[in-house]
């Protein structure tokens, strides 16, 4: 169903982002909860797979919507959606990591934000004019 609201987007930053929010919205609670989940995955098979299954369900919409962001001209196209995507998780799994273990006084949210901006920023299609 997501990915059938990522092909019709026409606006894909905005597509992306509310998924982005819709995707960290659980884990946001306390940092206890993000460090359990990332360490029962680790260390737990099954809560391993359903917990991959997850992810790799959420890399396949957020590629689709890269993919159909090429297609409109928003995003680059000299790097594969697939890529793009795989690094859009990394990114927002290395800030809900470093933020459940180092900083959880600060607001999950906003770092969340910051990252999808500079995320975005070296996704976008440079249009020369």
């Amino acid at each position: 169903m997501a990915g059938d609201l990522m092909r019709a987007a026409t606006d894909v930053k905005a597509a992306l982002h509310k998924f982005v929010q819709f995707a960290i919205n659980e884990p946001k609670r306390t940092p206890q909860m993000v460090q359990s989940i990332f360490s029962s995955s680790l260390t737990n098979r099954s809560v391993r797979e359903p917990f991959c299954a997850l992810i790799n369900e959420a890399r396949s919409t957020v590629q689709i919507a890269l993919q159909r962001g090429q297609e409109l001209g928003q995003v680059r196209a000299d790097i594969q959606a697939v890529e793009m995507a795989k690094f859009l998780q990394q990114v927002l799994i290395g800030t809900q990591a470093i933020w459940a273990m180092s900083d959880p006084s600060s607001d999950l949210g906003e770092r969340i934000e910051v990252a999808f901006e500079i995320f975005w920023r070296g996704i976008a299609a440079q249009h020369e004019g």
